[in-house]
C-alpha cells in the first residue's frame, strides 16, 4: 500500500516505501502491535508507519 497524504503542509508518506527510514536504534517499532479501544476490543493491527518527512517524525499509525 502507498499513502502519501498532506497534514498541515507538511508530506506525509509510507515508511514502508521510503529508503533509507528506519527506527531508531533503542526505539520500539509498533508494527505487528494490536490497537485496543478504551473498553478492550481489538481495533485491528498496526501495519505501517505514515512519517512526515519535513520533521522526521512518524505522525500517524496506519491500522488495518
Amino acid at each position: 500500500m502507498a499513502y502519501n497524504a498532506k497534514n498541515d503542509g507538511n508530506q506525509l508518506q509510507s515508511i514502508s516505501e521510503l529508503r533509507n527510514y528506519t527506527i531508531e536504534s533503542g526505539d520500539p517499532d509498533p508494527r505487528g502491535w494490536h490497537v485496543v479501544t478504551s473498553d478492550g476490543n481489538r481495533a485491528g493491527v498496526v501495519e505501517d508507519l505514515l512519517v512526515d518527512t519535513s520533521a522526521m517524525k512518524v505522525r500517524q499509525l496506519v491500522v488495518a
